[in-house]
């Protein structure tokens, strides 16, 4: 078996989740007005179009930003 060529990058399968994360990062590092599907596209390598396979819309993405934040909170909570 061969290994691809240095310059293709291996990227992993697109859904939902990677979405979700992708998109809470880019909130994390600019705010939520930074976040929009062009961006996240962008910064996953693939057509805003291809997200919509897997996100139905913004306001779906904004609710699974929310359970994947509420869940992160749930792990890490604040110090007394």
């Amino acid at each position: 078996m061969t290994s691809p060529p240095s310059d293709t990058q291996v990227r992993e399968p697109l859904n939902a989740e990677a979405i979700a994360a992708c998109a809470v990062s880019l909130a994390d590092a600019g705010g939520l007005e930074t976040v929009s599907m062009r961006r996240i596209a962008d910064s996953l390598g693939v057509s805003a179009m291809a997200l919509y396979r897997h996100v139905e819309s913004r306001e779906a993405l904004l609710l699974a930003m929310a359970s994947r934040v509420g869940r992160r909170s749930a792990l890490f909570p604040e110090p007394p």
